[in-house]
């Protein structure tokens, strides 16, 4: 395989990792899936960068410091959704503690309430929650 067919092998690799991390539902899946093309992408600027430029600067110039600039950009958005993905699980487990602790510990003392009360609580939830387009299925 030459250059050029491994160079385009390697992109649509990577393109098809990204698209089954963007259509899987699974978080794990997506999770796993993500670092598979992190993987990818990393090896294959490395690659880019080691012996493909080298041949590219020779040629133009412009081409190479465009190409330097984009891998730059992917890079940083690499560490970005890193970061994001990080970010999203300490949400995830901070919702999660929440959620029990408020229906382990407050919610029984609502419960104390008639049935009116709840009745009206759940009312003003659920009109604020639909007036704010919070939850599309109230």
């Amino acid at each position: 395989m030459d250059a050029l067919e491994f160079l385009k092998h390697d992109h649509q690799a990577i393109r098809e990792l990204l698209e089954q991390a963007e259509s899987t539902k699974d978080g794990t899946k997506q999770k796993e899936i993500f670092q598979q093309a992190k993987r990818a992408l990393e090896i294959h600027a490395r690659n880019e960068e080691a012996i493909f430029n080298s041949s590219l600067k020779a040629q133009s110039m412009d081409i190479f410091l465009d190409s330097c600039g984009e891998d730059v950009q992917m890079k940083t958005v690499l560490r970005e959704m890193e970061d994001l993905v990080f970010k999203l699980n300490v949400l995830k487990n901070e919702v999660e503690r929440h959620a029990d602790n408020e229906e382990d510990e407050s919610v029984p003392q609502v419960r104390n309430l008639d049935e009116a009360g709840l009745e009206k609580l759940g009312n003003q939830n659920r009109y604020s929650s639909y007036n704010r387009k919070a939850f599309s299925n109230w």
